[in-house]
């Protein structure tokens, strides 16, 4: 149960503004024949990199986290990242998730490796999964289409190799998120900056 004390965060790694349009330009051409009532597309301006998902948590514990990854900083390296091709998960014939990919190399899994450590020695779940770094762009709705399905198909294979830019963050953000009808309100709530 939700109270005053808990907000829903995450850890990510924002996108610059080029990349941003890149994926809206993106967004706009996937629409293109697909009923729009089948996909919940993801507002450009909210696509980000998800580090650690948090969800409800107490607001001394996110400054914890906050304080733990803030004393580690130093030995934690910007990584130098690109947004490259889109797939689906779990797979191309079932697709639910669409994504875009990240780049990953040795300084994100560190980043990932570190705050996972962090985020388990305070109660959070540890995740032994492998990181697969990538934006959410649009989830299927529970009804949907055949025709839809081979749409999907189609143009992941059409834009499987799509290029959308290189970027070196300078920085972690710790987000709150707000659920609401019309979509997510991320707010900012701090920023650690990287080596």
């Amino acid at each position: 149960m939700r109270t005053i004390s808990t907000i829903r965060a995450f850890i990510a790694i924002e996108l610059p503004v080029d990349i941003k349009q890149n994926l809206r330009v993106l967004i706009t051409s996937l629409k293109k024949g697909i009923e729009s009532h089948e996909i919940k597309w993801v507002n450009p301006d909210n696509i980000h990199l998800t580090i650690k998902f948090l969800g409800e948590t107490d607001i001394l514990t996110i400054q914890k986290i906050t304080d733990q990854i803030n004393g580690i900083s130093e030995t934690l390296i910007s990584p130098d990242l690109e947004i490259v091709r889109i797939g689906a998960f779990p797979d191309v014939l079932r697709p639910k998730v669409l994504w875009a990919g990240c780049s990953k190399n040795k300084e994100l899994d560190n980043i990932f490796t570190r705050i996972n450590s962090i985020c388990s020695e305070l109660n959070f779940p540890f995740e032994n999964r492998s990181f697969s770094p990538h934006l959410t762009i649009g989830r299927l709705k529970a009804t949907h289409s055949p025709l839809t399905i081979q749409k999907i198909q189609s143009n992941i294979n059409k834009y499987h190799s799509i290029r959308f830019g290189n970027f070196s963050t300078p920085y972690l953000t710790i987000y709150q998120s707000e659920l609401k009808p019309s979509g997510p309100i991320y707010t900012i709530l701090q920023k650690i900056d990287l080596s």
